[in-house]
């Protein structure tokens, strides 16, 4: 349940539309306003599930901005859903290039529908929002299988992490521990301490996240169903040791490792790994971890980074500086033989 990433790639969408929609000196323009009516029906995924009238359905209205290169919002529009789980929204603008984007809340929770046109040919536009009652318990939650991918760039190792993320229930599940700002730990990920430049790639948005030194949780429900996830970060080598300590906060079917670490070797590993070669032409070692329960940890220490490498940036950094500084005063000196003559 990806809202922030829907609605993105919904706008992106819908600017790729209107990009095709140009012709000559410009867009297609209507002169003449046209009237909708957009009808948002809701529709409750969890078999039995809870009423969903008196629901508050909303309508985000986007329409292309003055320099024709993006979307922007420009009204929200507010109703409550029926007892049929209707909200009808009366005299909606129609535009070439409008578009608008439904969702509703149901439980505290906000459920998303796919982008509508507003196009000004008929009278009625439908909609659709799939919701789901919500479960406060995200021990629900378990990995299939989660893989790691440790490689040794010249001053951090690259750690990659894909998850298959499965949610078995009929609900929309969240947790009943909440942070300072209300919102829910839905989907906490452990990750080693030191940790930098975290990137989220598949599944994730970075606005539903929150940081802390011992990972992140993701504060959106999860949607019943499978999700692939990957994020990426970094873990600087400052040491000739690194410590690498993970703990997997839902049971986890299947983990797998990977090392790529050049002179340095792993401890705290069972058995000698296999070699392996990824798709990209790297070599390594691979491990199979095997299974964890919730809460359960991998703790690995590598060691043999030398101390040579390790200072190298720091090295290329002060000669730098250096040099700047070197050239900094052959121009003042220059200057001032200029200013002499």
């Amino acid at each position: 349940m990806r809202y922030t990433i829907l609605i993105l790639t919904w706008v992106l969408l819908a600017t790729a539309s209107f990009a095709m929609a140009q012709h000559g000196d410009g867009p297609l323009i209507e002169t003449s306003p046209h009237w909708l009516t957009v009808e948002v029906r809701l529709v409750n995924g969890t078999p039995n599930g809870h009423s969903l009238a008196g629901d508050n359905v909303y309508l985000d209205i986007y329409q292309p901005n003055d320099q024709g290169q993006d979307y922007e919002r420009v009204t929200t529009l507010k109703g409550k859903a029926d007892q049929n789980g209707v909200a009808t929204f009366a005299e909606v603008l129609a535009a070439a290039n409008r578009i608008a984007v439904p969702y509703c809340e149901h439980e505290s929770v906000t459920f998303w529908g796919s982008q509508v046109p507003l196009r000004s040919t008929g009278e009625r536009i439908d909609a659709i929002v799939r919701t789901y009652d919500v479960l406060a318990d995200n021990s629900q939650l378990r990995i299939d299988t989660h893989q790691i991918f440790i490689i040794r760039q010249e001053d951090y190792l690259e750690v990659t992490e894909y998850m298959y993320l499965i949610n078995p229930t009929h609900n929309a599940v969240k947790s009943s521990q909440v942070d300072k700002d209300n919102k829910s730990k839905a989907l906490p990920v452990s990750l080693p301490l030191g940790y930098k430049n975290f990137t989220p790639i598949e599944y994730l948005a970075q606005e539903a996240l929150v940081f802390e030194d011992t990972g992140f949780y993701d504060a959106m429900a999860v949607a019943p169903g499978g999700y692939d996830i990957k994020f990426t970060y970094q873990l600087p080598i400052t040491e000739t040791r690194i410590k690498f300590d993970k703990t997997f906060n839902m049971p986890t079917a299947d983990i797998t490792l990977f090392l790529s670490l050049v002179k340095a070797q792993p401890k705290g590993l069972d058995g000698p790994g296999e070699p392996v070669t990824l798709s990209d032409g790297k070599k390594g070692i691979y491990y199979s971890i095997g299974a964890k329960q919730a809460q359960e940890s991998l703790a690995i220490e590598f060691v043999g980074f030398s101390s040579d490498e390790k200072n190298n940036t720091a090295i290329m950094v002060m000669a730098a500086t250096f040099l700047a500084i070197v050239v900094i005063a052959i121009l003042r000196i220059r200057g001032n033989r200029k200013k002499s003559d």
